[in-house]
């Protein structure tokens, strides 16, 4: 989505990392902070809905664009150069993997520092 119709890439990425980076760094404030004025739950629904909602005005506005002509052509060059047949799905199962260990770990931890035993 980002890089098919770019005229100038590098801005269009830069742009998309500072805004996305932006939200994960400000996702524990803004639940710390609605989390603190409202009840436990509402720390996760409130942003959660202001998510939907934000999502559904951005896919109202998104126009259709025409995908003929030079800029679809370099947009399909630009894809498959950089797609690698089944690579996607192995780093897919990588992440998975690695995230539910992790997890597993976590879970580990915590069991073992409120009880005191591993068990």
């Amino acid at each position: 989505m980002i890089v098919s119709y770019a005229d100038r890439l590098g801005r269009e990425m830069g742009l998309n990392g500072v805004w996305g980076n932006l939200g994960v760094a400000s996702s524990a404030l803004v639940t710390g902070v609605v989390g603190s004025t409202s009840a436990g739950a509402g720390a996760f629904v409130v942003p959660g809905i202001v998510t939907v909602l934000i999502g559904l005005a951005f896919a109202g506005t998104v126009v259709h664009e025409d995908r003929s002509g030079f800029k679809q052509a370099a947009a399909q060059a630009r894809w498959q150069r950089v797609t690698c047949g089944g690579c996607s799905w192995r780093s897919l199962i990588v992440v998975i993997a690695i995230s539910t260990t992790f997890n597993a770990v976590t879970v580990a931890l915590q069991n073992c520092s409120r009880s005191g035993s591993p068990t």
